[in-house]
């Protein structure tokens, strides 16, 4: 008679194997899922479920530059500026659709009056699309505006 006193896994490194690769099948058919639902959401413009989404993809993978693109955008049409700030800046800092990320930062502080990181993030958004046509009209924009408000009498506040 035979007894086996330790039959875990760790035992059975091909168990193991196979444990992994199903684990690995599972959480990739998953993501796969995550990915396609986000992005189907996005592409429909319904930006709060797309987000729900992103927060997913971003809890799984929060080095992905592309998940934080996204969420900033859908952030920005929720209206949550300052949230979607920080996803550009994030896919900034990760190299991931950084010329985009620019651009959409130089929009979001065009909007609340910031000439000059206005002026920063299109130059930054040139440096990586060179003559870019939306990015040198943006630019002309900034520099009206920002010339627009320096002309402007300072009023004061009561």
């Amino acid at each position: 008679m035979f007894l086996c006193l330790s039959c875990s896994n760790k035992e059975h490194p091909e168990s193991n194997k196979a444990n992994s690769i199903q684990s690995n099948a599972d959480s990739s058919g998953f993501l796969a899922s995550l990915q396609k639902n986000a992005n189907e959401a996005y592409d429909n413009k319904d930006y709060k479920e797309a987000l729900k989404y992103y927060n997913l993809l971003l809890q799984t993978d929060s080095a992905n530059g592309v998940y934080y693109f996204r969420k900033g955008i859908c952030l920005d049409y929720l209206e949550k500026t300052d949230k979607a700030i920080i996803c550009y800046n994030n896919a900034i800092a990760l190299d991931s659709l950084a010329a985009g990320a620019h651009f959409n930062l130089s929009l979001i502080y065009t909007r609340l009056f910031k000439d000059s990181l206005a002026l920063f993030h299109v130059n930054e958004y040139l440096k990586i699309k060179p003559l870019n046509r939306e990015g040198l009209q943006l630019k002309s924009l900034i520099l009206d505006i920002s010339q627009d408000n320096k002309q402007k009498p300072a009023t004061k506040k009561l």
